[in-house]
């Protein structure tokens, strides 16, 4: 039987000083692979060996104010280690670059609504 494990989201909200294209609706598009590899290189880099993280994952990219691109990003962790997880966040953000892509603000939330719920989502592997 697969175990189940608990994990909570946690949001980071950045908007990127880069012009929001059309390919970025494309997951599969150069210019959208290699912003999530930038992505997903700094967040793992800071996370990586964390007792509870779990996953990163770009989830959309939006136009942003001012010719920018909102990344929205998902980390999940253990709910017992949201808080270190969230700190860990919140430090990897304040650099303001994922590899050669800069930002001035990120913001970091937790799913408070599935947090009522057993703290987020139950995923079985």
């Amino acid at each position: 039987k697969a175990l189940c494990e608990v994990g909570v989201t946690s949001y980071v909200t950045v908007n990127l000083d880069v012009n929001y294209t059309m390919e970025f609706l494309n997951a599969a598009s150069p210019a959208f692979v290699l912003l999530n590899s930038a992505i997903r290189t700094t967040f793992l880099a800071g996370l990586q060996g964390q007792f509870g993280f779990q996953a990163v994952q770009l989830f959309t990219l939006i136009p942003g104010p001012l010719y920018s691109t909102r990344a929205n990003i998902r980390v999940i962790a253990g709910a017992y280690a949201l808080g270190a997880i969230q700190q860990r966040a919140i430090n990897i953000t304040s650099a303001g670059q994922f590899g050669s892509y800069t930002f001035e603000t990120a913001t970091v939330t937790y799913d408070q609504t599935a947090n009522q719920l057993l703290y987020g989502y139950i995923e079985i592997r």
